[in-house]
């Protein structure tokens, strides 16, 4: 990447994409702290031209890095993420089950609901709370009824609350 010459300016959008494309490189680091921290960037930067090479990255990354990947493409919010992260509700890594479930719910694509309702039992009480949490925000009516019957055979509290928070959410309340 070359710099401008001295004493010339050069304009915030070309400052901006070559800050962009210095953060997409570094997403490849093998330096886990660089990659990690570009990963958090591109999502904080919102420009969904990173989706791609998230999501493709996502797909051979170990699990402590393929969390932060969910994350950053639920703060996206790019539709082209949302298969990759219903696959992630299989994953057998809880965080990776959480963050995907978060995703979801972020993206609001309401391709996830049926998913996100199948993985409603998860083993785990947190993700079942995030999994109940991001089927409120998809908002579908059709789902309420699930919800309401996984209300009854819930035994934690936190869970029971996340799911009764999300039939307030679809139900605008």
């Amino acid at each position: 990447m070359d710099s401008p010459p001295l004493g010339k300016k050069i304009d915030r959008e070309t400052l901006d994409e070559r800050n962009f494309q210095v953060i997409l490189n570094q997403v490849n680091d093998e330096n886990l702290s660089y990659q990690t921290r570009a990963i958090e960037s591109l999502g904080r930067i919102g420009d969904q031209r990173a989706t791609g090479p998230l999501i493709d990255l996502l797909s051979r990354a170990e699990p402590e890095i393929a969390y932060v990947i969910v994350r950053a493409l639920g703060k996206l919010r790019d539709p082209l993420a949302v298969d990759p992260l219903i696959s992630c509700l299989d994953s057998p890594d809880r965080w990776l089950r959480q963050g995907a479930a978060w995703a979801l719910g972020e993206i609001g694509d309401l391709k996830a609901v049926e998913p996100l309702i199948r993985h409603l039992p998860d083993g785990k009480e947190k993700v079942r709370s995030e999994i109940a949490q991001a089927i409120g925000k998809l908002g579908d009516d059709e789902v309420v009824a699930d919800l309401e019957r996984f209300i009854i055979g819930e035994d934690d509290p936190e869970v029971r609350h996340s799911a009764r928070q999300a039939i307030k959410m679809i139900h605008g309340s």
